[in-house]
């Protein structure tokens, strides 16, 4: 017998728009962690694209920023890296694609 309070299961979760809202704020690993779901090679592979473009823009931001300004030039660039990856990789899940079946 199951208790009154116990949080759904995990297929509550899996939908694709749930997916997506996870992969929108958790990323890969929202997706796998909390979804129970586990990306393709290809999207791994994007994911990790995505994370080292990300880290070059903040180390280029830092390096060309004027002075007194690398703080939030490569914070600005890891919330646009960031967001950007959270759109692409949403809209990937959302539109049936990314996740091993």
């Amino acid at each position: 017998m199951s208790e009154p309070h116990a949080l759904p299961r995990a297929h509550a979760l899996r939908s694709r728009a749930r997916l997506a809202a996870l992969a929108f704020v958790f990323h890969a690993p929202g997706v796998v962690v909390l979804g129970g779901r586990r990306l393709t090679r290809r999207a791994r592979r994007v994911n990790l694209v995505a994370l080292a473009l990300t880290l070059v823009a903040m180390l280029a931001a830092y390096e060309l920023a004027p002075a007194g300004r690398a703080g939030s030039a490569t914070l600005i660039t890891w919330l646009v890296g960031h967001f950007a990856w959270s759109v692409a990789i949403a809209s990937w899940i959302a539109r049936g694609g990314a996740l091993r079946e």
